[in-house]
C-alpha cells in the first residue's frame, strides 16, 4: 500500500461540505473553550473560539481557506473597528482578498479617522450586508469605504458607554449628513432598512433629510430618538 495516498479519514476531513459545519459550530456555540496543555498542570490557559479556529486554519490549505471566511465573516465586539484594524497591517495589493469575505462590521466614529487608522481608507466591501454604526460623544468621522450591497445601518449611539448623557443633536447631525450625503449615491446606495439602537437627540429636520436621501428605505425602527427643536 502507497504510505502517500489519503486514508479515508484524511480525504473525509478535506471535504468542504464536512469541515464547514464543524467550524460554523466552534464559532457560534458560546460554551466552546479550549485549553492548551500547559507546562505545569496548574497552570489552565484559556483560549475562545477565535483562537481555535484560527488554529485549525494552521492545518491544511483546505482548513485555512475555510476558516478564514468564517473569521473575517463578522467582526469581534471586543475590538473597536476590528476589521479596519485587521486590514492595516496587510499589503494594500491583499486587501480586497479579505474584505470580499466581511458580511457584517462594527464602525465606531472618531474625531479623526486618518489618524486612528492611518492606513487603511477606500476599501470596498462586496458582500457586506450589515453595518452597525458607533457614535461616540463629540465624533462624527466615519472612514471611506464602499459598500454596495450594505441593506441596514444599524446607529448606535453610544450610551451605555455614558448612561447619563446621551449623544447630542450636533453630533448625529453630522453622522446623518456623511451618511446622507455622496455617501448614500456612491458608497452605499441600496439602504432597506434603518436601526437605532439607543438614544439620542436629533434635530427633526436632520433627520427627515437622511430619510429622503435614502432612497430605498423600507424599514424603519426609531424608537428610542428624541427630537429636539432647535433653531435653525
Amino acid at each position: 500500500m502507497d504510505r502517500h495516498l489519503p486514508t479515508a479519514a484524511q480525504k473525509a476531513l478535506s471535504l468542504p461540505e464536512l469541515i464547514i459545519p464543524i467550524f460554523e459550530q466552534i464559532y457560534t456555540d458560546d460554551d466552546v473553550t479550549v485549553f492548551h496543555p500547559p507546562e505545569d498542570p496548574d497552570d489552565e490557559i484559556y483560549r475562545d473560539r477565535e483562537w481555535t479556529l484560527r488554529s485549525c486554519a494552521l492545518v491544511n490549505t483546505v482548513w485555512c481557506t475555510l476558516a478564514l471566511r468564517i473569521l473575517w465573516r463578522c467582526d469581534n465586539p471586543a475590538y473597536e473597528n476590528d476589521h479596519f484594524w485587521r486590514l492595516q497591517n496587510i499589503h494594500s495589493a491583499r486587501r480586497r482578498f479579505y474584505a470580499d469575505m466581511v458580511e457584517e462590521t462594527t464602525v465606531t466614529t472618531h474625531q479623526s479617522w486618518s489618524s486612528h487608522v492611518p492606513h487603511v481608507s477606500d476599501v470596498e466591501f462586496p458582500r457586506l450586508k450589515s453595518l452597525r454604526l458607533q457614535v461616540d460623544f463629540l465624533a462624527a468621522e466615519i472612514p471611506d469605504f464602499r459598500a454596495p450591497g450594505l441593506r441596514e445601518l444599524t446607529i448606535d449611539p453610544r450610551t451605555e458607554c455614558y448612561p447619563d448623557q446621551v449623544v447630542d443633536a450636533a453630533t448625529m447631525g453630522s453622522v446623518f449628513e456623511r451618511i446622507g450625503g455622496v455617501r448614500a449615491q456612491n458608497e452605499f446606495p441600496y439602504i432597506e432598512t434603518l436601526v437605532f439602537a439607543d438614544c439620542a437627540e436629533v434635530k427633526g429636520k436632520d433627520y427627515e433629510r437622511l430619510k429622503a436621501r435614502l432612497h430605498h428605505l423600507n424599514r424603519i425602527d426609531d424608537g428610542r430618538l428624541a427630537l429636539a427643536d432647535y433653531p435653525n
